[in-house]
């Protein structure tokens, strides 16, 4: 049985199932084989057994993998986009007929 390490922000059951077993579908299994574990909170220094029949791979799972399933930030622009910047206020416009106040 492969013992695998929780060490990034982010993993979770389906992804390490994913990186393992090249499913992640099978992170069903993963959660029968770690009773000891809530499957839907996972952090940093907790142990996931895998089982050696499901092992598409040995490799530890790089941070990469992990980043792949969150979607990146955008780059800030830096002052060339107009979106960004509020437009003057309109100029109130005089009527042309009517009473003046």
């Amino acid at each position: 049985m492969l013992v695998h390490k929780v060490r990034y922000p982010g993993e979770s059951v389906s992804i390490i199932a994913g990186w393992y077993t090249g499913e992640i579908d099978n992170w069903k299994v993963l959660a029968e084989v770690n009773p000891e574990i809530n499957p839907n909170v996972i952090h940093a220094g907790m142990t996931i057994k895998v089982p050696e029949s499901m092992l598409k791979t040995r490799e530890p799972m790089p941070r990469e993998y992990v980043d792949s399933f969150y979607p990146k930030a955008k780059p800030k622009s830096k002052g060339g986009d107009s979106r960004d910047q509020a437009s003057p206020p309109a100029e109130e416009e005089t009527p042309l007929f009517g009473p003046k106040h």
